[in-house]
């Protein structure tokens, strides 16, 4: 998921683009082909830890020190610095380009139309803008806290713990890494909801097109069927 995100945001830049050899990038048969590699070389990837993890006491983890410093490293470069890192360099990016791209397409002479076109143009720039920054900081806040856990854990690993101070990290643990971690995966539709109304206008010419084409369908399905009793009758 964190890698797709990035590749969305390159995309956004590939098709943005005033270099031909980078907007190259941005077609199907690439989406297709980066879509099965990602998932092909995570699922590879991520076979060692799963060789690593071992259970004990009815709790599956890491508790080898090397192989718990690893995965560590691993996480916060992986989660929680490479994605939010390009996701912002590519906006940026393609945000430069939108406005080349303006600068070249935008005529001499701005009458009442031209500007506010250029304003439409703007808005939706601003709204991606805001989208992505916001969605930027909800993913750090949701990947963050499990990095420091896993810093605290590979560091009072050797500490003599009682009990209760188990528990109280197992719980920790379940609530990062179970529910917290992946609210990234679930925010991005309700952040794009509320902070861009360009969203909110083509998400409801979506629902009435939909909409528009189930009745058109009820309406010829009960065509057909009052046809047919005609013809029986």
């Amino acid at each position: 998921m964190r890698t797709y995100k990035v590749l969305a945001c390159i995309d956004r830049y590939a098709i943005c683009s005033i270099n031909v050899r980078i907007r190259s990038f941005s077609k199907r048969k690439v989406a297709i082909y980066l879509i099965i590699g990602c998932a092909l070389f995570w699922l590879t990837a991520v076979i060692f830890f799963g060789w690593a993890r071992t259970i004990e006491n009815g709790s599956c983890n890491i508790y080898n020190d090397i192989y718990s410093m690893i995965y560590t490293i691993y996480y916060m470069i992986t989660a929680g610095i490479l994605p939010p890192t390009l996701i912002i360099i590519f906006t940026l990016l393609a945000m430069k380009s939108l406005k080349q791209l303006r600068s070249r397409v935008q005529p001499i002479r701005e009458d009442r139309e031209n500007k506010q076109s250029i304003n439409i143009v703007q808005k939706r720039d601003r709204d991606l803008i805001n989208m992505v920054f916001i969605e930027v900081m909800f993913y750090v806040m949701s990947t963050m806290p499990f990095s420091i856990y896993l810093i605290y854990k590979m560091v009072t690993d050797d500490l003599i713990k009682s009990r209760e101070r188990k528990q109280i990290e197992s719980f920790i643990n379940y609530i990062l890494q179970s529910f917290i971690m992946y609210l990234n995966t679930a925010l991005p539709f309700y952040i794009y909801i509320s902070t861009s109304s360009s969203f909110r206008r083509e998400l409801k010419r979506i629902f009435i097109k939909f909409y528009a084409f189930i009745m058109r369908k009820k309406i010829r399905y009960e065509n057909n069927n009052s046809t047919r009793t005609m013809i029986i009758c």
